[in-house]
């Protein structure tokens, strides 16, 4: 009888539980939803647990955003999950929020690429890498050493010239992307490692499966890719800048080929070097003149060019050479 009062008593004790974190999580996703209704703003109703957001598709590829304007006006309030968005379609009142009175409109969504590597190159690219990195890395891209890498770009030329030549003479139209693409996958990858990706059919299919996936404007293929917008702290925009596949294809090859690397002697005398023995030398270089000015032995030495800050330039000139062909393509 004792136990099953006391199994009774758990059973009550946990739904109660349950009841209670049930209701407090039904009051945290819906006590914004009445935001723009007390301020009256149109918009459609939000729903749990998504908000306004009935079909991630839709909305992604931007139809949603058109039949909403259509429908509520051009202002109106939607929900990504528990989050209130005023979308504003208006040209006059866009330009108050963004030039005008910019400084008073400052509660913008801090969205997040949480992979170290993507960070970092994007850094890079949109000009916030730090000054000491940039200083190291300056010496490796100096206009000196980027000749340096002209025979094996001029080499690469040629691929893309047989390529065009080959797709002409099928008496079919030319399919200048994908052109592009298969050069951009031989001279990157040439360019970069010193790999020739016509000696490995499996390495090329996957370099250039990762190329092509830079190059396209595509929306993420998982549904769980939505999930940063409707919870910040669940997902990141990772997806949306390279698929996740082909991000760790070619942050593990970057390792790989900068391990095999490690084990030899560092120099660019001599030989035809690629973008990675540029990273290698400055490294060594800058832990030599560190060494130097400390008065220890160059290995007890930290340096700033990292291993994760090699690979972080690569996967950066990768991503930056695909999308300026891709613009220079569209304006072509």
């Amino acid at each position: 009888m004792v136990d099953t009062d006391l199994s009774l008593y758990f059973v009550t004790i946990g739904v109660a539980s349950v009841v209670v974190l049930a209701a407090l999580l039904y009051r945290w996703f819906t006590s914004k939803h009445d935001f723009f209704l007390k301020q009256g703003i149109n918009g459609p109703p939000p729903s749990l647990p998504t908000g306004t957001w009935k079909s991630a598709w839709k909305l992604l590829s931007g139809e949603e955003d058109l039949e909403r304007i259509k429908r509520y006006g051009k202002v109106h309030g939607t929900f990504d999950g528990a989050t209130p968005n005023l979308v504003v379609a208006d040209p006059d009142l866009i330009k108050i929020v963004l030039h005008d009175e910019a400084a008073k409109f400052r509660s913008r969504r801090a969205f997040k690429v949480k992979n170290m590597i993507l960070h970092k190159s994007l850094l890079a690219i949109e000009g916030f890498e730090p000054k000491s990195i940039k200083q190291v890395t300056n010496v490796a891209v100096s206009p000196e050493n980027i000749k340096k890498l002209m025979p094996r770009i001029n080499r690469t030329v040629d691929s893309l010239t047989q390529q065009v030549t080959k797709e002409s003479k099928l008496d079919t139209k030319v399919n200048v992307s994908k052109c592009v693409v298969e050069y951009l996958s031989d001279a990157l990858a040439f360019t970069l490692f010193g790999l020739d990706l016509n000696t490995d059919e499996k390495l090329k299919k996957q370099f250039t499966t990762t190329v092509s996936c830079a190059f396209a404007v595509s929306n993420p293929q998982s549904a769980f890719a939505v999930s940063s917008f409707l919870f910040d702290s669940l997902g990141s925009l990772d997806d949306f800048v390279l698929r996740k596949d082909c991000l760790s294809f070619l942050t593990s090859l970057c390792y790989s080929v900068l391990k095999e690397r490690r084990s030899q002697e560092v120099t660019t005398e001599g030989k035809a070097v690629d973008f990675l023995d540029l990273l290698l030398a400055a490294a060594e270089e800058e832990k030599k003149e560190a060494a130097k000015d400390k008065g220890v032995d160059a290995e007890k030495v930290d340096i700033l060019l990292t291993d994760v800050e090699i690979v972080s330039q690569c996967v950066n000139v990768v991503l930056t050479v695909v999308q300026a062909s891709k613009s220079s393509l569209a304006l072509a």
